[in-house]
């Protein structure tokens, strides 16, 4: 039986992507301030604090290097609020946690704006962008959004359960419904797949970051993406990623680009996209 399971932040490497498809064609800057991009498009978008304002770009959002605290149970919070009103009126208010780019914070939050500034300028849905890039051309049949009626008929032996580690390493399981409160997140991390479709995504990865004739998508964009933006802080949302090292010492996380993490695996550059949430790990790629 085919499987599906909630690929959670690894839908963020699919919004990095489209971020910098419309860069690379010139529709937003890198150094663009959030501010001003959203101003283009007759939004207002203002942070609480004069510094956050005039000081943050599209790239220290992509990045997770805004110092922004997330509030991640908001996420799943349930209430029925708008896109437009979760990121203009709420995401505002978050408190700063740390200074602008002195370190990495990861924030899901910066990922579902990145997915609203993307509806404002393409003049499309984030979704519908995700399926004409991705999805269609890829021939990744199996995949879904969880706000999408394919999602909510899926029965308990199509799809993996996720859980939540408590105390103790005890194990919980979630309400598979849940997940469909992350709608107005879906840029975030709510693309739901199957192993069969990562693999054609990881395929169509490789190929285009290593220039393979015909590949479809763009190399360059990728690459650049994948380039690190700023160095791990010794954590990785709830992950260790500097600190006593196992033996024999075979990887290490050191950076993380636009949606994707940078490691040493014995000696060679591992790049991927993988994030644990709801206890699920999905990792689907490395390059």
């Amino acid at each position: 039986a085919v499987v599906s399971t909630q690929s959670t932040g690894i839908t963020k490497s699919f919004t990095a992507y489209l971020v910098a498809k419309s860069v690379n064609e010139g529709k937003l800057r890198w150094d663009e301030r959030l501010t001003d991009a959203f101003a283009k498009y007759g939004v207002d978008f203002s942070l609480i604090g004069k510094d956050r304002d005039q000081t943050l770009t599209i790239r220290d959002a992509m990045s997770h290097r805004t110092g922004l605290k997330t509030y991640d149970w908001l996420l799943v919070d349930g209430r029925n609020f708008s896109k437009e009103y979760w990121m203009t009126k709420l995401l505002p208010l978050f408190e700063q946690e740390i200074n602008v780019r002195y370190d990495f914070l990861y924030n899901n939050w910066l990922y579902s704006l990145a997915g609203y500034l993307l509806e404002l300028v393409e003049n499309i849905s984030f979704e519908d962008q995700v399926r004409e890039t991705f999805f269609v051309p890829l021939n990744m049949t199996e995949s879904m959004f969880v706000t999408d009626q394919a999602y909510r008929e899926l029965s308990g032996d199509q799809f993996a359960m996720p859980y939540k580690e408590g105390a103790n390493h005890t194990l919980y399981p979630l309400n598979k419904s849940v997940m469909e409160y992350i709608g107005p997140h879906n840029a975030a991390g709510g693309i739901v797949s199957t192993a069969s479709d990562m693999a054609k995504y990881m395929g169509a990865l490789l190929n285009a970051y290593n220039e393979v004739h015909g590949s479809i998508l763009n190399g360059t964009i990728l690459r650049y993406i994948t380039e690190p933006s700023i160095i791990l802080n010794g954590q990785l949302g709830d992950q260790v990623v500097i600190g006593k090292p196992d033996f024999p010492v075979t990887e290490k996380f050191f950076g993380y680009g636009m949606g994707y993490i940078a490691a040493n695996y014995r000696s060679w550059l591992r790049i991927f996209p993988s994030k644990t949430r709801l206890g699920r790990r999905f990792l689907c790629h490395s390059i």
